[in-house]
């Protein structure tokens, strides 16, 4: 009994390494986005509220969703088995938030680029549902 209880204990028979699939650039790039994106709504939240040092806050918008756009094609387009869905993923992440600064902004070009970007976020959606009742249609027959 003593030795299944120091087994349990024992911090490196515990120790797994966590592999999900994800490669450390994968994990890397996930972390950059998130990062951008909470910054994007601190320096939005200046923007809109026009608080101390908002004019600031243009460029850090400029900043966060250019790394944003970036970071999110790039995690798509750099998976060695790719679906459609990566593909779709790879336009809505290199369109979208660009088309968001253009409309935040008021530059011309915003609305071709938040149609263009909505299409393809429509399209992923309508793949990922049409994939997910194939999957539970298949569930049922076994």
């Amino acid at each position: 009994m003593e030795d299944e209880d120091s087994k349990i204990l024992d911090y490196p028979a515990q120790k797994k390494e966590i592999d999900d699939g994800k490669s450390k650039y994968d994990r890397l790039l996930q972390s950059v986005m998130m990062f951008s994106f909470s910054i994007f709504f601190l320096a939005w939240l200046y923007k809109f509220q026009h608080w101390p040092y908002w004019q600031f806050a243009s460029t850090i918008l400029i900043i966060s969703l250019s790394t944003l756009a970036l970071a999110g094609a790039l995690r798509y387009s750099l998976k060695k088995k790719k679906t459609i869905e990566d593909y779709l993923l790879i336009v809505v992440y290199s369109i979208l938030p660009i088309a968001f600064l253009f409309q935040l902004m008021r530059w011309q070009g915003s609305n071709a680029m938040l149609i263009t970007g909505g299409i393809a976020f429509f399209l992923y959606f309508t793949v990922r549902i049409v994939k997910s009742f194939g999957n539970k249609n298949e569930d049922t027959e076994t």
